[in-house]
């Protein structure tokens, strides 16, 4: 039954992301909120991604460190840091009592620090229902195919990110 609400609320997204006129997914919906913080995450929108994460929100990097949500803040609104183009995919949400987890496929390409990067990631989002409201609590993110002439076959974003120890 849950893959079924699942499916549903995925079928609208994908309708509205095209520009159709059926009806956008619930904003109560995991994966609504999947979509509203990428959109807030473009849109370098502070205030609607605290909104949409979890105070406690931890990011693990492919290498094990683990981020609070302030440091997590401070890279992606660093003005070093320039998505040129995003997207998430293959999503995939799995429901449990207020838990919810997402498997998701992100990409990505832009610049930080002025050296470019171009991400192939699988990503894994933790979600929980506060207040009635889902919000994402965690995320963890790894490299499925590394692009681009760099150390370790990782992104300049990627190095930044995994420089870092918690």
């Amino acid at each position: 039954m849950n893959r079924l609400i699942v499916a549903l609320a995925l079928l609208a997204a994908a309708s509205h992301a095209t520009g159709s006129t059926k009806a956008a997914p619930q904003p109560e919906t995991p994966a609504a909120v999947i979509l509203h913080y990428d959109r807030a995450w473009a849109a370098r929108d502070e205030t609607q991604l605290r909104r949409v994460m979890t105070p406690a929100f931890l990011y693990f990097t492919s290498r094990g460190a683990r981020w609070t949500l302030d440091r997590w803040l401070a890279l992606v609104l660093s003005p070093a840091y320039h998505v040129e183009g995003a997207s998430r995919s293959e999503i995939d949400v799995v429901i449990t009592g207020a838990t919810a987890v997402a498997s998701t496929r992100w990409t990505g390409r832009g610049r930080y620090n002025d050296r470019p990067f171009d991400d192939d990631q699988r990503c894994s989002l933790t979600l929980v229902k506060l207040d009635g409201a889902w919000r994402v609590a965690s995320e963890h993110c790894t490299q499925i195919v590394a692009s681009g002439p760099s150390a370790n076959g990782e992104s300049p974003l990627l190095l930044e990110i995994n420089s870092h120890a918690d």
